[in-house]
């Protein structure tokens, strides 16, 4: 609930995000319901141990990098590599397709973004 009746930028209220996001709406009747079908639809334990596969693989993929860039001895930014598996878990989740690639300037600007709107 930190987030709750926090002050929202513009960009929210573009295609009225504002009066629908969970993340935005202020603690009220709506953001109760829109919780509680997040608690029993969403982050059931059945529904997160079935994602256990996406999350071990995306993971995986994470490893792999870090391990191709000391390999390299490449430093690797774990900020933006750990935002990169963040972004490509979500994305598979709900897109299924990875929106960005390690070791690429995509996941940052998405994050600059992102950043920004929440500020």
């Amino acid at each position: 609930i930190d987030f709750a009746s926090r002050q929202i930028p513009d960009s929210a209220w573009a295609a009225d995000h504002a009066k629908f996001s969970m993340a935005w709406l202020p603690v009220c009747p709506k953001w109760r319901e829109i919780r509680k079908i997040s608690a029993i639809q969403l982050f059931t334990s059945q529904r997160l141990d079935a994602s256990q596969g996406l999350r071990r693989k995306k993971v995986d993929e994470l490893v792999e990098f870090v391990k191709h860039c000391c390999e390299k001895r490449v430093a690797v930014n774990i900020g933006r590599e750990a935002f990169t598996t963040t972004l490509n878990l979500l994305s598979n989740t709900f897109f299924s397709i990875d929106l960005s690639i390690h070791d690429s300037s995509g996941s940052q600007e998405f994050k600059d973004v992102a950043w920004h709107i929440t500020q």
